[in-house]
């Protein structure tokens, strides 16, 4: 069962496209975002599975996303060009399962 996800246009300042139990999301740096849950899990035991990218086709970039910091209240993302470091993206969508 989904308990979470959210849809983050993550050019300027990022931005919550469309969510659920997602209370809010903080730019830390270039690439890295911290998400807040709206209801606190009940342990830190849930899965994450998430995508970002670019919106054009003709961009060679190539990201990563990685998952860390996992809390009952949140977690932090990083997205990084696998040559170039971290980056911000177009998108960032997220799903999560609790596995409680």
């Amino acid at each position: 069962l989904c308990v979470g996800n959210a849809n983050i246009d993550g050019t300027g300042t990022p931005s919550i496209e469309s969510d659920f139990n997602i209370s809010s999301i903080t730019d830390v740096q270039s690439g890295v975002y911290d998400i807040d849950f709206t209801n606190n899990y009940a342990t830190s035991h849930y899965i994450v599975t998430a995508e970002s990218g670019l919106t054009s086709s003709s961009s060679s970039q190539a990201t990563t996303f990685d998952v860390r910091n996992m809390t009952t209240s949140g977690f932090r993302i990083f997205i990084e060009d696998v040559d170039a470091g971290f980056v911000d993206v177009d998108y960032v969508m997220f799903a999560i399962f609790e596995n409680v």
